[in-house]
């Protein structure tokens, strides 16, 4: 007779696991992972009607998906439930922070980045479960003791509600490049002098939008966007001589977005 298929918890402590690691980042910082989807397959092996579930919670009468914290940090609550074969039923609740590719705590998280957390509860959830892949979390805790902090580039740490390391890092690397406006590379360079003291993380959020919006407008235009330009022009209600004389501008190699786009404004001309 065929030996009964143990379908109690803890069985794939021994599976081979190696196969279906990813490791993510470099240098200071580097990780390995199982993606949650070879965690919950294996899991539904072994429990066919295993479900899991986003734990969410209530503040001031609205839902939110975590466990906020009071720096704005997130915890992301994931609950498996389980059941054997013989109809006993378990369930594991598994906690996981929000955090960026530095692994430091994210405040404001986004929907990506808590739905990313989730998907990490969950995989950690059924290695704690299972045992599969357990190794990649032995000695989590000392790790995190043992690495060392986080501090922006002039050697400082950063404060609450300030830059963040990764805000920093961003904002050094803008305002080096070479498609940058002279006058924000001129303000993110009075704003290091000075430390980054007074600059806020949202501030730090605005001006990397900004930036990267200025450098966007000085690229040089992409073969689809000029054609967008061209059929604009040629859709228009220009005369024959002021649309030959668009096309010809508008086939200059080095037109920039803001060029094109300023030019569009200008003559009333509508991208389709």
């Amino acid at each position: 007779m065929e030996e009964k298929r143990n379908l109690y918890a803890y069985s794939l402590r021994d599976a081979d696991y190696k196969p279906f690691v990813e490791t993510i980042g470099g240098g200071s910082f580097e990780a390995s992972y199982l993606s949650w989807s070879v965690c919950w397959d294996n899991l539904k092996e072994l429990y066919p009607l295993a479900r899991h579930e986003w734990i969410m919670y209530t503040y001031g009468d609205k839902p939110f998906a975590g466990v906020m914290q009071p720096d704005g940090s997130v915890i992301v609550h994931c609950k498996i439930t389980y059941e054997t074969e013989d109809g006993d039923k378990f369930v594991h609740n598994e906690y996981l922070a929000v955090r960026d590719n530095r692994n430091n705590a994210v405040t404001n998280p986004n929907s990506a980045e808590m739905e990313n957390t989730y998907r990490r509860a969950l995989a950690k959830g059924v290695s704690t479960l299972t045992g599969f892949g357990i190794e990649l979390w032995m000695n989590e805790d000392i790790k995190e003791i043992q690495r060392p902090p986080q501090t922006l580039l002039n050697g400082k740490k950063p404060t609450p509600g300030g830059v963040t390391v990764d805000q920093n890092v961003k904002l050094d690397a803008l305002m080096r490049d070479k498609l940058a406006n002279d006058e924000d590379k001129k303000r993110l360079k009075k704003m290091k002098d000075a430390g980054w003291e007074g600059v806020t993380e949202e501030v730090a959020t605005v001006l990397i939008a900004d930036v990267k919006e200025g450098i966007r407008q000085n690229r040089k235009i992409t073969m689809s966007t000029r054609n967008k330009a061209i059929k604009a022009i040629e859709d228009s209600k220009l005369s024959a001589d002021e649309m030959n004389k668009a096309l010809k501008w508008i086939s200059i190699d080095d037109r920039t977005n803001i060029e094109v786009e300023t030019f569009l404004n200008t003559h009333k001309l509508q991208e389709n």
